[in-house]
């Protein structure tokens, strides 16, 4: 069974990830930048923007995943390796 998200939760979730990928491709910024002829503040710069980017992707989709039975309305219903057998099992 799973639980609502309050909107502060997803807000933490959400501000975690951003802060992350700015955390984790602005200190690769220059490493993976550098080589198209910027130099180390903007590789820094583009990095931290990428980043961003790339954390608030990341919750967006972690947030859709834990809310995803909540949006379709289905009931937490979710089948088992030994329902799924004994279904075999009778046909």
């Amino acid at each position: 069974m799973t639980h609502p998200l309050s909107t502060e939760t997803a807000a933490l979730i959400a501000g975690l990830s951003v802060a992350i990928g700015e955390c984790l491709f602005g200190v690769d910024g220059p490493l993976l930048f550098h080589r198209f002829g910027y130099n180390m503040a903007v590789s820094a710069l583009i990095g931290v923007l990428v980043g961003a980017v790339v954390g608030y992707g990341a919750a967006v989709v972690l947030l859709r995943v834990l809310r995803r039975e909540k949006v379709s309305g289905r009931s937490a219903h979710r089948m088992t390796a030994d329902a799924h057998w004994r279904a075999h099992l009778r046909a």
